[in-house]
């Protein structure tokens, strides 16, 4: 665990349902009782921050799994409802390291490179504990 009180403003952390501030946004609301987050358009209060559990936030990108939208996609829109094993079979046509996937992939991810934002989300690190 980690104390608020040994943390650079600058670093980022993130709550339990992936809300993400900044120690110095924490801060602030704990001793002046609400901080207003410019960058999500409200005040939080030292209750609402009070009441989540916060960890140091890591950094984390994705990537498309191409062949998993494809599945799920014959999955949900299974055309043929009535013929009995017609998903399993669709399935078994597409082999995991078929180049057709490969290219899908490396097709979305240059999209998406185009706005970091979009493939970064942040997960839980170490637990912070509030020692104001």
């Amino acid at each position: 665990m980690l104390n608020l009180s040994l943390l650079r403003d600058e670093i980022l952390l993130v709550d339990e349902h992936q809300r993400t501030l900044t120690v110095g946004e924490i801060r602030t609301a704990l001793l002046e009782g609400e901080v207003e987050v410019e960058r999500l358009d409200e005040n939080l209060t030292k209750a609402e921050i009070e009441r989540k559990k916060w960890f140091l936030a890591r950094e984390e990108t994705w990537s498309f799994d191409s062949r998993q939208m494809v599945f799920n996609y014959l999955e949900n829109a299974n055309p043929n409802e009535e013929v009995e094993g017609w998903f399993c079979e669709a399935r078994d046509h597409f082999d995991y390291e078929h180049d057709l996937f490969k290219k899908m992939n490396e097709m979305l991810n240059k999209v998406l490179a185009e706005e970091p934002k979009l493939t970064t989300y942040y997960s839980k690190g170490e637990k912070i504990v509030f020692d104001l």
